[in-house]
């Protein structure tokens, strides 16, 4: 908000790095200031109907902020068949019938250089699945899109969970490859 000081939040890297350490991490995610915003930065993303409610009235910039950095980082697609935690039986029916509909969104993520992300949080939702389906992988592997990998850990138990059996199901579909960002900068590395 308005009047909020980002240097008085709490930050302790590195109980950070022990933590992902202790749950597997290869990477940890941590750009400076900087490298987020050069010292010139005036590209904001707005979010005006959101941002007139909820606490937008007395944080009129928060919106703005939380939209902006989300926005930088969307080199990456997370849980292209999330709907499948509402209904797995229903996401398979839809999936078997609309092949071609996921393969044009895949097609759109491939043309416009994005990675998919393949994530364990799955796991520990109703459907007890890797995101994203076996369809979806497979899709993925014809049309040659790189791939990244997450537990989208919300809590420190999470972070890194499952990662080496996420390297395992990509590898089943011939993936060889993983990608993380540096910089804004996709960098692939050998899986």
């Amino acid at each position: 908000g308005e009047h909020e000081d980002l240097s008085t939040y709490p930050r302790d890297f590195n109980q950070d790095q022990r933590v992902c350490a202790r749950a597997g991490a290869d990477l940890i995610f941590h750009p400076e200031k900087e490298e987020m915003y050069a010292p010139d930065f005036s590209t904001y993303t707005e979010v005006e109907n959101v941002s007139k409610g909820l606490c937008g009235k007395s944080r009129p910039t928060h919106f703005r902020g939380v939209c902006t950095v989300v926005s930088k980082l969307f080199h990456i697609v997370a849980h292209p068949d999330l709907i499948k935690i509402f209904s797995r039986e229903t996401f398979a029916e839809w999936i078997k019938n609309n092949k071609s509909l996921a393969e044009d969104a895949l097609l759109a993520c491939k043309e416009n250089k994005l990675c998919m992300e393949i994530s364990s949080a799955g796991l520990r939702k109703p459907c007890q699945e890797i995101y994203p389906c076996r369809t979806l992988m497979e899709i993925a592997k014809d049309i040659d899109i790189p791939i990244t990998f997450a537990s989208d850990g919300h809590c420190v138990n999470t972070i890194a969970k499952n990662i080496g059996m996420l390297h395992e199901y990509a590898k089943e579909y011939g993936f060889t490859e993983q990608n993380y960002f540096e910089n804004n900068t996709q960098i692939t590395v050998a899986l």
